[in-house]
């Protein structure tokens, strides 16, 4: 197998557990992610179903009600946040490798556009998260500054907390 055909092994961000198993970009594949941004940031089900199809070959690391769903089922039924990397990972690997100044400047104001929603969306949570905390006063009040934490790696498991009063 070249590498023209070897597929791209993904692992999430988020989920750093799970590992994807993409196909690389091909006229068909290609075709597929471009029906799915031809539809001017409104989603569109046949189009996304089509590039996942496409794209996603397999995964590890994730179940769903105890089970390993099909490629399908994880679009529908996985985590959304997972899903948007993948579509978004999906979308990095279609582009094409010749570019326009134009199709560059494209990607820029797609990526401006994404960086002032995200940030508008941490305002509005820190908005509306309450400001303070009213204080617990007696003995064995803790706080989070009393808590004494060792480092670890994402996606590791938290074996127990040590709280000193």
């Amino acid at each position: 197998m070249d590498s023209s055909t070897k597929p791209i092994i993904f692992t999430s961000r988020i989920y750093p557990e799970i590992s994807v198993i993409l196909n690389r970009a091909s006229y068909r594949t290609r075709f597929a992610v471009e029906r799915l941004s031809a539809q001017d940031g409104e989603p569109n089900e046949k189009a996304t179903m089509a590039a996942w199809k496409a794209y996603v070959r397999d995964f590890d690391g994730i179940t769903i009600d105890g089970k390993k769903p099909n490629v399908e089922g994880l679009l529908l039924d996985g985590p959304d946040d997972l899903v948007v990397e993948v579509i978004e990972e999906i979308k990095r690997i279609s582009t094409r490798l010749v570019t326009t100044d134009a199709i560059d400047m494209m990607i820029v104001e797609d990526c401006d556009r994404q960086k002032a929603e995200a940030l508008e969306r941490i305002e509005k949570r820190k908005n509306s998260a309450p400001a303070t905390s009213p204080a617990i006063t007696g003995a064995g009040a803790n706080n989070a500054g009393d808590a004494s934490a060792s480092p670890r790696k994402p996606g590791e498991p938290v074996e127990s907390a040590t709280v000193t009063a």
